[in-house]
């Protein structure tokens, strides 16, 4: 391309679209939306996070668990469900209403 001064992968966060013009062809670089992630650089794609895993956040490395007292049972999840008052999960990470228990101490 007559005005590419550099070329370069897309950071990790992000993934590389083809865009076509009278130059011919280049890589645009778009971050990954909530609810994805991309851990690698030069990535044409991002994936999902995994149940059990949320990312609230756009252009991001990795998904996070789920913290404890939540879950959620979908992929792609920007956030996590609560666990009814007086419920929580003794971990992180689960991805269903049925971790959800009652404290030990009450």
């Amino acid at each position: 391309r007559s005005s590419a001064t550099s070329c370069s992968a897309c950071s990790a966060g992000h993934y590389s679209v083809k865009h076509y013009d009278r130059e011919g062809i280049t890589h645009i670089c778009y971050a990954c939306p909530a609810g994805e992630s991309q851990p690698m650089w030069g990535s044409e794609e991002c994936v999902q996070c995994e149940a059990g895993y949320f990312m609230g956040m756009e252009g991001q490395s990795s998904c996070n668990r789920c913290p404890e007292g939540t879950f959620t049972a979908t992929s792609g999840s920007t956030e996590c469900t609560g666990c009814p008052v007086g419920m929580t999960t003794y971990g992180t990470g689960f991805r269903s209403f049925d971790h959800c228990v009652c404290p030990e101490d009450t």
